[in-house]
């Protein structure tokens, strides 16, 4: 945190480039837009009054910017996808939503999601049809496709989605929590892969 001196009275400011200023001398002074990370640890150009000393020990890096990792949710019911998408969200996903099958291929193919969770009926394009496509197109067929359906029939429908290029298989009533823990575990195999691949 760096100070300025108003009558006689230390006042913090906003840290200066991610340094630490441990003294300013001089009674006035300001922040120069010319000022550029060479500057850092040395004065301001002669003339200015006053002069900063950084602390360049307790200066660090920009801390790197993680990115969370990308959710497409298909499902034609409304209420359905708010629900999984605001709890993934909530336990730090990247969320995005399609409610047919024909914008979950728009939004795979442009977004390239980390995992896709598809309903299996849904309008225009279904569950098995948008798992063809994906499964056909060679920039969307590495990506893990979890069926989330409330379709009956489970000892067909699994295998069967399995079988067309889903990864793992869920049916509805599903809790929130449950989705999320398949979402991570998909990850996780996902991450293995391109580690042991590198």
């Amino acid at each position: 945190m760096k100070h300025s001196r108003t009558m006689g009275k230390a006042r913090p400011e906003s840290p200066a480039r991610g340094g630490l200023i441990t003294k300013v001398v001089g009674p006035r002074w300001r922040r120069r837009r010319s000022q550029t990370d060479e500057r850092l640890g040395k004065s301001f150009p002669s003339g200015h009054r006053s002069r900063y000393r950084y602390d360049v020990a307790r200066m660090r890096d920009p801390v790197p910017r993680v990115t969370r990792p990308l959710i497409l949710i298909a499902d034609d019911n409304r209420d359905t996808r708010e629900m999984y998408a605001l709890h993934l969200s909530m336990v730090g996903y990247n969320v995005e939503t399609a409610e047919d099958g024909h914008e979950a291929l728009v939004k795979a193919r442009a977004l390239r999601p980390d995992v896709i969770v598809i309903d299996l009926h849904m309008p225009r394009v279904d569950g098995w049809a948008a798992l063809r496509q994906l499964q056909s197109d060679a920039k969307t067929a590495p990506l893990p496709v979890v069926v989330l359906t409330g379709h009956d029939l489970r000892a067909y429908l699994k295998p069967a989605a399995l079988a067309a290029g889903a990864c793992s298989f869920l049916m509805k009533p599903c809790l929130p929590e449950q989705l999320a823990r398949v979402v991570s575990d998909r990850l996780g195999v996902r991450r293995n892969r391109t580690a042991s691949a590198l």
